[in-house]
């Protein structure tokens, strides 16, 4: 919380009051938000070895995919924007 000083203006006092209000609402629906992304953590994800024989004997169209996925070139909507 901000130190209010008696110099300051009640506008100003007004602001940081404000501001106090929506950084502890940001805060909160922050931590609320925490345990939506326990899925993304990649500890128990199966590790897969890729050699450059394996990309050899791949179809064309499956490399092409997996070429424009590693540099975000696949035609999402945002990219399609």
């Amino acid at each position: 919380m901000v130190i209010k000083n008696r110099r300051q203006g009640k506008g100003d006092m007004i602001i940081d009051e404000i501001r106090n209000k929506e950084y502890s609402t940001w805060v909160q629906k922050a931590v609320q938000q925490r345990p939506q992304g326990q899925w993304t953590i990649w500890d128990t994800a199966i590790q897969r070895s890729l050699t450059w024989n394996d990309v050899w004997h791949m179809a064309p169209l499956r490399i092409s995919f997996l070429i424009r996925s590693v540099y975000d070139l696949l035609s999402s909507n945002a990219n399609l924007v």
